[in-house]
């Protein structure tokens, strides 16, 4: 599957926005015109279908502010590539590169299943759970547990084997006990 095509970033956004991530836009003017100052805060928060993100007016076009701030800190236009918040954080503090397959395999579990983690799902008739991971779009089974909790494991365990940095693990390691942490694999 191909990225959206992103409005190219303008070299002029260069002389025009500094990156601060101190505030939750993550960028201010360098310099003022109209009613903006040196200084201030660029841009804004707002809905998308896929969540809130900030954006940045520039010459009448809006840009995702994570694109505009990758483009500033690593001089290069993101262009069809994808900017993955790291930790789902979207006030733009971790962003990375990442291809579709990438940014789809960094997601939270779905909501509508029966267990409280990520690749895990309960077999009603064999009264087991079974771990499950997809990789480069095949679902395979990892295996079939009595715990929902080891199933949970061996899924992370997969994840961080196949999909390294981009594995969005029910644990933040194995020595976590499950009642420490939420279900998006962050500690409570």
């Amino acid at each position: 599957m191909t990225t959206k095509n992103h409005k190219q970033l303008p070299e002029e956004l260069k002389e025009w926005l500094v990156v601060d991530l101190t505030i939750p836009e993550g960028l201010r003017w360098k310099k003022s015109r109209g009613h903006r100052n040196e200084g201030d805060p660029a841009g804004c928060r707002t809905k998308r279908k896929n969540g809130e993100y900030y954006v940045v007016k520039f010459k009448q076009i809006l840009y995702l502010s994570h694109r505009v701030i990758y483009f500033l800190t690593h001089g290069v236009d993101p262009r069809d590539k994808l900017i993955d918040h790291i930790n789902e954080d979207k006030n733009n503090k971790e962003i990375r590169l990442a291809t579709y397959q990438e940014n789809l395999r960094y997601s939270k579990k779905r909501q509508n299943c029966r267990s409280k983690y990520k690749g895990v799902t309960y077999h009603k008739r064999d009264k087991l759970w079974c771990a499950k991971i997809t990789i480069d779009k095949v679902t395979k089974t990892i295996g079939y547990f009595k715990s929902e909790v080891k199933a949970a494991e061996a899924y992370d365990q997969a994840a961080r084997k196949h999909f390294k940095e981009f594995a969005f693990t029910n644990f933040i390691d194995s020595s976590e006990k499950p009642d420490s942490i939420d279900h998006a694999g962050k500690p409570r």
